[in-house]
């Protein structure tokens, strides 16, 4: 009897864990897949201001916010993830994301929560400071902290910090380390068996060898990500894959394949209303017609991609579009278009200058 009751709650513990496990992972993919969608729901869950010194303030926190205190630590912290997040639109942003570090730093104790800290002051570093090295640093001292636990809380933070650490190496362009933390964040994602995750692993190697020019390589990343990414239905993922099939296509002039992935994924943007990425595709198409002569087609979808940074206010891809308009007239014999474009797009840069001085002078 009693080795039947050790049993049972060895059997208990091991489903409580594994379902832990999955809601874990589920959160992960919800916070890549949408963020702006998850950051929402969050933010509208806790009253703000929060303010709390100690842990003992903390647990008072929680309790008036309807939460335990393991519940409401986790929502901060994914709070301050989505507040960095590229992707995610919010009011306060990375102000609110100081915030919430700071108050995490406050009553981390354990080694994962101290982990955790260091690596969203390392991510907070990079975004907002743009000071890479002192991030890295940051980074490193997170890996320290749970470099022997392998619970699945600590291997999806090591997954993320090794995603991280790699696209920093890559900014600085110091390629061998980026690239074997891009080999590590894949590494995980396979000890988890979690496809999503795969696929994200494999598509970060895609990008890593697309930057460095390597371009079948590139391909074959890209191809392996998408093939795995088909296996279940995550629309955003598979719809920016296929962006970047297009551009590796492209680059390897391979026409056909590459206007079929950006028109595939042109419709999986617009379905999912995003025009940034929209645009993108509109100029990954116009750019293969140009390089094969249709310059009038090419045009078209640069008005296309113009368009759409107009209505969403984006000033510098305007100028951008401007630019490729004048350079598309130009080989049409339009020379009058060409050069109002062309004028157009020098306005911008120029203005853009002119506030980045501005900016330095000040600062």
């Amino acid at each position: 009897m009693h080795k039947l009751i050790i049993i049972l709650v060895a059997l208990l513990m091991s489903a409580s864990f594994s379902t832990l496990g999955r809601d874990l992972e589920s959160e992960e993919i919800e916070l890549r897949e949408t963020p702006q969608k998850m950051y929402d729901t969050l933010n509208k869950s806790i009253s703000f201001p929060i303010v709390f010194k100690n842990r003992e303030q903390f647990e008072r926190a929680a309790k008036e916010q309807g939460y335990n205190p393991d519940e409401f630590q986790h929502i901060l912290q994914l709070l301050a993830r989505l507040n960095m997040e590229p992707n995610v639109k919010s009011k306060v942003g990375f102000q609110d994301a100081k915030t919430l570090i700071e108050l995490l730093a406050n009553i981390a104790q354990s080694p994962l929560e101290q982990a955790t800290v260091s690596m969203l002051r390392g991510r907070y570093l990079g975004r907002t400071e743009q000071k890479y090295q002192e991030a890295i640093t940051f980074y490193n001292e997170a890996l320290t902290r749970i470099n022997d636990s392998f619970d699945i809380e600590a291997m999806l933070l090591k997954h993320t910090i090794q995603e991280h650490l790699g696209g920093l190496h890559l900014v600085l362009r110091q390629d061998v380390p980026a690239l074997m933390h891009f080999h590590t964040y894949r590494d995980i994602a396979y000890k988890l068996r979690n496809d999503y995750l795969i696929a994200a692993a494999e598509s970060k190697l895609g990008h890593y060898y697309n930057k460095n020019q390597q371009l079948t390589k590139s391909l074959q990343h890209y191809s392996e990500a998408i093939r795995i990414s088909n296996r279940s239905n995550y629309p955003s993922m598979k719809t920016h894959l296929q962006l970047q099939l297009a551009k590796v296509y492209r680059d390897l002039k391979q026409w056909d394949e590459a206007l079929n992935n950006a028109h595939e994924a042109a419709a999986g943007f617009k379905k999912l209303g995003n025009d940034t990425y929209l645009s993108s595709c509109m100029t990954v198409i116009a750019m293969v017609y140009g390089e094969q002569g249709d310059w009038n087609k090419a045009i078209d979808y640069y008005l296309n991609a113009q368009q759409l940074d107009a209505k969403r206010g984006n000033y510098i891809a305007q100028g951008l579009n401007f630019h490729n308009l004048g350079q598309a007239y130009s080989n049409i014999d339009d020379n009058s278009s060409a050069l109002k474009y062309l004028l157009m797009a020098n306005q911008i840069f120029k203005e853009k200058i002119a506030i980045t001085i501005s900016s330095t002078m000040n600062s």
